[in-house]
């Protein structure tokens, strides 16, 4: 208990000093949530090197713990170390990276969602065209959430909301994507098209 409340309170006082001691608590399961907490905040990139280095070193939940770190700092030099996550055997390490890549939210990391796109990742792809749109990235943008509205192994409400979202970001031409999946022949592109008229 002490040693999460010190945890807690390095999160606002902590120095690089604090560095190695939470860098050493990260295995620790009970107490390695606490040491995340600690060093997100700390201004320095020794706190970066520490959790790319921790992707290797980490599994199961600890190691998933680290990778949503890495997204809250917004690191996008973790992008190839996450992209290779993504294949590993661990479904719920395979599913973080792919949501932390879509956090970042950059070009590359759209390039590697579109490469990527499953059922196990199409929700990623969406929270990255979503982040992407909301940095006014918008080509990039449409261009893998239009992918995603016409990839059929997707969650129905995953695309829906993809093409929402392409709706809004493309304004008349996104119109014309809605009219067009109306007039599709494929019952499920239909019945998306009218739900997302309705909204």
């Amino acid at each position: 208990f002490e040693k999460s409340i010190a945890c807690k309170r390095l999160a606002v006082i902590g120095t690089e000093a604090a560095i190695p001691v939470l860098a050493d608590l990260l295995e620790d399961e009970n107490l390695s949530h606490f040491a995340r907490y600690g060093l997100e905040p700390i201004p320095s990139p020794e706190v970066d090197m520490v959790f790319l280095a921790s992707l290797i070193t980490l599994k199961g939940k600890t190691l998933v713990g680290v990778i949503n770190s890495i997204a809250n700092r917004g690191k996008v030099a973790a992008l190839g170390p996450l992209s290779a996550l993504m294949t590993v055997d661990d479904k719920k390490v395979a599913a973080a990276a792919a949501h932390a890549i879509a956090r970042l939210g950059t070009p590359r990391a759209a390039e590697i969602l579109d490469k990527s796109m499953s059922d196990q990742f199409a929700a990623a792809c969406l929270v990255c065209g979503k982040t992407l749109a909301a940095q006014g990235k918008a080509v990039e943008a449409a261009k893998l959430l239009t992918k995603l509205t016409k990839f059929a192994e997707a969650a129905e409400h995953v695309r829906l909301a993809a093409m929402l979202q392409v709706v809004e970001l493309q304004g008349a031409d996104g119109r014309k994507i809605l009219a067009s999946a109306l007039e599709s022949d494929d019952r499920d592109m239909f019945n998306m098209a009218l739900r997302a008229v309705r909204l």
